[in-house]
């Protein structure tokens, strides 16, 4: 091997690391809240929505749901988009291979949580909504970066 071809090598093998690095940084549980309360209705409200996150390849994600209601409630989080509107994948895929989306059934002051991991994405906003029952339960304000 010439001395090009080694320092070639080398240097795809440092650019790799440090790109494996940069990836990988910061890889603790993101975990977010969201607490449901009783309506004036009668039916259920989002009280706490989850903080603006910024997510890496493949790290954990964890929605945490505290369920002060008085009936079992299935949230779900659905609507990704851009910040420009336009709909994207969601940040995060769920841990279960046979769950369909992200969403959990909470049981009537109980507590349930959806557990995911990030996808690939760069310095993207994803911005969506956290649904109970098939209906619209937030404004659409809560972020990730993945």
């Amino acid at each position: 091997m010439d001395k090009r071809t080694g320092g070639l090598l080398l240097g795809a093998a440092a650019g790799l690391t440090l790109v494996w690095y940069l990836l990988r940084r910061d890889q603790r549980d993101v975990d977010l809240y969201i607490v449901l309360e009783p309506s004036a209705d009668g039916g259920c409200r989002v009280a706490t929505k989850p903080a603006y996150a910024e997510l890496h390849l493949n790290q954990a994600v964890n929605w945490h749901i505290t369920n002060n209601c008085n009936r079992d409630v299935v949230v779900s989080l659905e609507a990704w988009r851009n910040r420009r509107g336009r709909p994207v994948p969601p940040a995060a895929r769920s841990n279960n291979p046979h769950a369909t989306g992200l969403r959990a059934d909470v049981p009537a002051h109980g507590s349930g949580s959806i557990d995911a991991k990030a996808r690939f994405g760069l310095f993207e906003i994803c911005i969506y909504d956290v649904y109970l029952d098939g209906s619209l339960g937030a404004d659409p304000i809560v972020k990730l970066t993945p």
